[in-house]
């Protein structure tokens, strides 16, 4: 094929390898498979990502996760459901009902969006720690953890929040070396890399900790497609206060808008660039 422009996210290293006169790409996503970048530019072919688009968006998100998994919204919305929506079903569940000023929080990769999050959550707690491949210097952090120490970081956490890229240190990190040390009735937030979670050990310490699941990206072995990211019977063992969403994170109603001019931009570049 004679593309030399490829727009959009469904570009793997096949469809790549096809492309023989492939010069540049611009992907719609915040970030790409480790192999494929690297495949990329070992053939000097220049790529640009989504960034600051999907910020705001997927840490609104998040935002809504933490609320809505701590003040029993989700058991509320499960009772419903039900026909059991009362204040006597509710409060059977009292122990997964929490403040969420003054509770403590793990923030798993520090990138853009983590950064931003850290913006708001500084106004509801001082005990926020962090877990990156490198040392964070910020006055609202009370403790760094390295990334190899993930183990110990998630303890006596009750949010963990995991927005990590995919990359071969990062793939399956979250295992049942660091679920078995995540305290019961914690609340774990996935907008990361569906792949940086092991599932089957997710299922099982999910129901052996009785955690809270608020998930929007899974992994590939379970990915249908864009639209259908899962199968219609995935689910975990405490569906009554999961959240599973359809991987619309990063969803904002002004996105096409934003990535045709930031294409454009990046096209332009490209061009004069290659002139």
């Amino acid at each position: 094929l004679k593309v030399k422009i490829f727009w959009g996210n469904r570009l793997n290293k096949k469809i790549a390898e096809e492309l023989k006169n492939l010069k540049y790409v611009h992907f719609g996503s915040k970030g790409i498979n480790e192999d494929l970048s690297k495949y990329l530019k070992k053939r000097r072919i220049k790529f640009t990502t989504t960034n600051k688009i999907f910020v705001k968006p997927i840490v609104a998100s998040i935002l809504s996760a933490i609320f809505a998994s701590s003040r029993g919204i989700n058991i509320s919305y499960y009772l419903r459901n039900k026909k059991i929506n009362d204040r006597k079903n509710i409060e059977k569940f009292n122990n997964y009902i929490n403040n969420v000023y003054d509770e403590s929080f793990l923030l798993v990769g520090f990138g853009e969006i983590n950064r931003k999050l850290l913006q708001v959550l500084k106004l509801f707690s001082k005990d926020i720690s962090i877990s990156n491949r490198s040392l964070i210097k910020n006055k609202n952090i009370k403790k760094n953890f390295n990334l190899k120490k993930l183990s110990q970081a998630v303890k006596n956490k009750k949010f963990i929040i995991n927005t990590l890229p995919l990359t071969f240190e990062t793939k399956n990190i979250f295992n049942k070396s660091i679920f078995k040390n995540f305290d019961k009735n914690a609340i774990f937030i996935n907008y990361g890399r569906g792949d940086t979670v092991n599932l089957n050990d997710l299922k099982k310490y999910s129901k052996l900790k009785k955690l809270v699941l608020c998930l929007d990206v899974f992994n590939s072995k379970h990915y249908v497609n864009p639209y259908k990211p899962t199968t219609n019977n995935f689910y975990f063992s405490n569906k009554f206060l999961n959240f599973v969403t359809p991987h619309i994170g990063g969803y904002d109603h002004s996105y096409w808008n934003k990535q045709i001019n930031l294409f454009s931009k990046n096209l332009r570049k490209f061009v004069n660039i290659n002139d």
